[in-house]
C-alpha cells in the first residue's frame, strides 16, 4: 500500500513537471507572440527560490541551456547577481563570471570558443560617478580556437564572439590591445560575415567609429551610446510647449490648478509616442497635455553606435504646471 501511494505521488509530480508551459522569448529575451517568432524559452518567469535568490534557466528551442543565473527579485529580467553562465547551442560553455550585489561584473570573466577552448579573460573597471557610472573593459589574456595565446597580460591581439544585449545579436570583434585596453583599429562582423563596425581607440577611449545596419547604411559616431535629446536643449522644448499649451475653459471655471506628470516615449524616428498621464489634475488638463505633446516636433532619438534602435527608445516624464 505504501509503495502504491508513493507510485501515485511520483506519477502526479512527474506529470505536473512535464506539463509546465513554455514561455517563448525573442532574441532580446522579451516574451514572443508565437513559437515561430521565438529563439528561446523558459518554464517560469519568477524562477526557482534557491538560497534566498531566484534561480533562472533559459533554454534554446532545442532544449539545451542558453544561460543560467540568479536575481534578487522574482523575475528573469531583473539584474543578475552571483554566478552567471551562458552556453552555445552545442552545449559548450560560452561565458562565465560573477555579478556583485549591485549587479556589476566582478573579478575575472571568461569567454570560450565553441570548441570548448578558452578564448578570453577580461574584467570590468568601474569609472565615472554615482550619478553617471561608466565601465571600461580590461582585456587580460586571449587565445585562438587552437589554444595559441595571442594576448598575454594585456598586450597583443584578440578575437572573440560578443553577445550584445542592446543589439540582440552576436558578432565577432577583433583588434589590438595595450595595457589591457583597446588601441588602434577594431573591427566587427556579424555571424553572417557582414561587417558591423570599425572603430579607432586610443588607450581604451573611442575616438571615432563607423557602423553599418542590416541594409548596409553607414553611420558615423564618436560615442557608443547617445541619449534622446531635443534640438536646442530641453529648455527650448519647454518654451515650445509653453507657447502652445492653454488652460482649458472648463478647468478655469472649476478652478483646477496643479502639476500634471505626463510620460512619453521618444521612438526611433524621433516622434513622441505612448503619451499618457501618470498623475492627473483634471480630465480636461490631461487631454490638453496629450494634445500638445502629440503635436510636438521630433526629437533626436537615442542611438547606439550611431544607429537609432528600437531597443533604445526612451521614456521621459514631464511635469507641466497650470
Amino acid at each position: 500500500m505504501k509503495f502504491f501511494y508513493f507510485l501515485i505521488l511520483l506519477t502526479t509530480v512527474s506529470s505536473q513537471t512535464f506539463a509546465q508551459k513554455k514561455i517563448y522569448l525573442n532574441e532580446k529575451l522579451i516574451e514572443a507572440t508565437t513559437e515561430e517568432n521565438a529563439m528561446f524559452y523558459l518554464l517560469s518567469e519568477e524562477g526557482i527560490v534557491k538560497e534566498g535568490t531566484y534561480f533562472h534557466t533559459i533554454y534554446y528551442l532545442s532544449g539545451n541551456i542558453y544561460r543560467s543565473y540568479s536575481t534578487s527579485l522574482p523575475h528573469y529580467l531583473y539584474a543578475p547577481k552571483g554566478h552567471y553562465t551562458s552556453y552555445y547551442e552545442s552545449g559548450n560553455k560560452y561565458m562565465e563570471g560573477f555579478y556583485s550585489e549591485n549587479s556589476t561584473k566582478k573579478g575575472i570573466w571568461k569567454l570560450y570558443h565553441d570548441n570548448g577552448q578558452l578564448c578570453l579573460e577580461y574584467k570590468i573597471k568601474p569609472e565615472g560617478s554615482v550619478i553617471s557610472p561608466q565601465e571600461t573593459i580590461l582585456l587580460i589574456n586571449g587565445w585562438n580556437e587552437w589554444g595559441r595565446q595571442t594576448l598575454i597580460d594585456g598586450y597583443g591581439k584578440v578575437k572573440y564572439l560578443w553577445s550584445d544585449s542592446i543589439l540582440g545579436a552576436q558578432y565577432y570583434e577583433e583588434g589590438k590591445v595595450e595595457e589591457a585596453k583597446k588601441v588602434s583599429t577594431w573591427k566587427a562582423k556579424y555571424l553572417t560575415g557582414d561587417k558591423y563596425f570599425k572603430e579607432k581607440f586610443s588607450n581604451g577611449v573611442l575616438n571615432k567609429g563607423i557602423s553599418w545596419d542590416g541594409e548596409f547604411k553607414k553611420y558615423v559616431y564618436s560615442q557608443l551610446k547617445e541619449s534622446a535629446s531635443f534640438e536646442g536643449g530641453i529648455d527650448k522644448f519647454l518654451n515650445h510647449l509653453q507657447g502652445r499649451i492653454q488652460l482649458p475653459r472648463i478647468a478655469r471655471l472649476k478652478g483646477n490648478r496643479g502639476t500634471t506628470y505626463t510620460q512619453f516615449v521618444v521612438s526611433r524616428d524621433g516622434t513622441l509616442t505612448d503619451i499618457k498621464v501618470l498623475r492627473s489634475v483634471s480630465p480636461s488638463i490631461d487631454q490638453e497635455c496629450i494634445r500638445v505633446l502629440s503635436q510636438a516636433p521630433k526629437w533626436n532619438p537615442a542611438k547606439y553606435r550611431g544607429q537609432p534602435l528600437e531597443a533604445l527608445e526612451e521614456s521621459m516624464v514631464l511635469p507641466i504646471t497650470f
